[in-house]
């Protein structure tokens, strides 16, 4: 294949790239606006208490098997108070509270939280203009610390203005990120090997973007938000309640591991 036809071919897989990034960042930016702080509280209060639980249950479980306990755990059965409420239909860790608040009604959905979400369609020209500035300046496309920084603040500027719906602000964004149109663009195995770059740098960020949307809309996230969202309407905060149950949670398991250990360096 002649170099401007590989040119050409490349052109039209990255435009593609591009519109999908675009989809995907927005979809994260209106998502992470309708969840607003109470993603943040459970990233904060809930989820690194599970992470460090689970790592110290694998912990004891490794300890026990080494010393000969044939029934411990392994490590893939680790389960914290969050895993529970998340294959379960209700969240067992506080069964009474919960009973009252959910008996006889329909188990809670991840849907639920988009279902009810009050945010207007974007309009295609303000997709297009987002889209354009992902493509330009997403964080995760940087370069180096300078350009990752420098990334940042336009792309948290284009966020908000693409929340807003706000066509005047995210065309003066996608303005400032565009490049000269007047330059020629050399056609050479340097340009051709750029591209190639760019379009697999661009699938890389695809596919994590399209597994964040994924768990925000369908899994295991969204599952905890629809519970967190339904159990505040009864005056429950069940982030709260999580975060209490992992830290006790962690603190017994932390003094398992403590005495395993000593009992294993007498």
């Amino acid at each position: 294949m002649s170099d401007n036809r590989q040119m050409a071919a490349l052109s039209r897989e990255i435009a593609a790239q591009e519109r999908r990034l675009g989809e995907l960042a927005g979809a994260l930016a209106e998502m992470k606006h309708i969840l607003g702080p109470l993603l943040g509280r459970y990233r904060r209060e809930v989820l690194r208490y599970h992470q460090e639980l689970v790592e110290t249950q694998r912990a004891i479980a490794d300890r026990r098997l080494m010393m000969g306990d044939r029934d411990a755990r392994a490590a893939g059965d680790a389960k914290t108070a969050l895993s529970s409420l998340i294959e379960s239909e209700g969240y067992a860790s506080v069964q009474e509270q919960f009973e009252r608040v959910w008996k006889g009604k329909r188990p809670v959905r991840p849907e639920d939280v988009w279902e009810q979400a009050n945010l207007p369609p974007a309009q295609e020209e303000i997709k297009a203009l987002y889209a354009e500035v992902a493509a330009a300046a997403h964080p995760a496309l940087a370069e180096s610390p300078q350009d990752y920084a420098r990334r940042v603040q336009i792309f948290s500027r284009a966020n908000r203005a693409y929340i807003e719906r706000n066509r005047p602000a995210l065309g003066a964004i996608a303005a400032t990120c565009r490049g000269d149109p007047r330059l020629p663009v050399v056609v050479d195995e340097g340009q051709i090997r750029r591209m190639r770059g760019r379009s697999a740098a661009l699938e890389q960020l695809i596919v994590r973007l399209e597994g964040q949307t994924y768990d925000l809309r369908h899994g295991d996230v969204a599952k905890v938000m629809a519970y967190a969202q339904a159990a505040e309407k009864q005056g429950i905060d069940l982030i709260e309640q999580l975060g209490s149950e992992l830290r006790r949670e962690l603190a017994r398991a932390a003094e398992e591991l403590d005495q395993l250990e000593s009992r294993n360096g007498e």
